[in-house]
């Protein structure tokens, strides 16, 4: 009999384990009544001092090797940024039709200046060599198209 109770004990701890790695309800809800089993059994054949003793057990167990598995799992990208560190991509909309000059060679991708403000641009057609004179004739989500004048 102690061996049962101790495999529903074991077992309930181990598919509430599983149901936090991989949720679902179905496991957790197994694990739930395994556990159950265990403190219904202990009761039964050690009185009810122990099958307390038992529910409080299988508590701090679960809840410990619980937030071990927390603690384990690799957090979401979006709760280990910061919102107002993250950095959205500049509205690139404004340089349409500015002036600039390349600052890197554009074969045909490279950087521009508009402004005093670096940006990773592309060229129309063909290579523009560095410090010439540019202007935006095309501005598509982050792509920025320039055109030697």
């Amino acid at each position: 009999m102690t061996t049962f109770i101790l495999f529903f004990a074991a077992l309930g701890i181990i598919l509430v384990i599983v149901e936090i790695l991989l949720p679902g309800m179905v496991i957790g809800i197994l694990g739930g009544l395994s556990m159950l089993a265990a403190v219904i059994l202990t009761f039964i054949r050690f009185g009810f001092v122990a099958a307390l003793a038992m529910f409080a057990g299988l508590l701090i167990t679960t809840g410990a090797a619980a937030a071990a598995c927390f603690k384990s799992l690799p957090k979401p990208r979006s709760l280990s940024q910061n919102p107002r560190e993250s950095k959205s991509p500049p509205d690139l909309r404004s340089l349409l039709g500015l002036e600039g000059r390349s600052l890197s060679m554009l074969r045909p991708a490279g950087k521009a200046e508009f402004d005093g403000r670096p940006v990773d641009v592309l060229s129309e057609a063909g290579l523009i060599q560095a410090g010439q004179k540019i202007r935006v004739v095309l501005v598509e989500g982050s792509r920025v198209v320039v055109r030697q004048i």
